[in-house]
């Protein structure tokens, strides 16, 4: 494992959904809706949405003003930037407009964020269009480990992501949820799983807990 691999939770309170901190030589910020600080922005490479809602993005702004760090989104939920109904901002009674990332990734996509350490993307829509889930993983004697998987908004302990939002749709959901637990399968049960909302479970606690996964097992 890479010497100084692990992660930090943030958790949400009634401002800002769950975000997490990775940590290995550099530190990565996944969901950037907590405010700036200098502490968490120390050796900060990027930050990384797992959806464009504002419960999870609300500060990534204010993080790219303060820091040098890289801001990457999906792809497919780009026209939430400048959508102030779909990007919940006006939920929150914020309504607001985003600058444009620095990059998107897309669905399956692998990056290297550093040496043997890796993010892979999957594009699970439902919640929103480009709502994902990322898998992080590192690479030890030539093979790879999974290390975490943040599921975002799609998938929580005991439910799923919310799809009456504008841009949401339950049969894409439907057919995420089936895609999410065919991928789950093949990692390892103890494994934890990050979620948007909530608290952390593990695999095999998806797999025998949660009823929307049995009820497509």
């Amino acid at each position: 494992m890479l010497k100084k691999l692990k992660y930090k939770i943030i958790p949400e309170n009634w401002q800002h959904a769950n975000s997490y901190l990775i940590q290995a030589e550099k530190n990565y910020l996944i969901d950037p809706s907590i405010d700036f600080d200098s502490g968490i922005a120390q050796d900060l490479d990027s930050i990384y949405a797992t959806h464009f809602h504002f419960d999870h993005i609300s500060q990534v702004d204010i993080w790219r003003k303060n820091t040098e760090a890289k801001f990457i989104m999906p792809e497919n939920d780009q026209e939430l930037l400048n959508d102030e109904i779909a990007n919940c901002s006006t939920m929150f009674g914020q309504p607001r407009s985003f600058s444009s990332p620095d990059s998107f990734y897309n669905d399956e996509q692998i990056i290297e964020v550093e040496k043997d350490l890796f993010f892979k993307f999957y594009l699970l829509p439902g919640h929103s269009p480009g709502c994902s889930a990322i898998l992080i993983s590192y690479l030890h004697a030539n093979e790879m480990k999974p290390f975490v998987l943040i599921s975002g908004d799609v998938l929580f302990a005991n439910s799923i992501g919310r799809t009456d939002l504008k841009g949401g749709d339950p049969l894409q959901m439907q057919e995420s949820l089936k895609r999410l637990i065919t991928i789950m399968k093949d990692l390892p049960m103890d494994l934890p799983v990050l979620p948007g909302h909530g608290p952390i479970f593990t695999i095999k606690d998806a797999l025998t807990n949660n009823p929307y996964v049995r009820y497509f097992l």
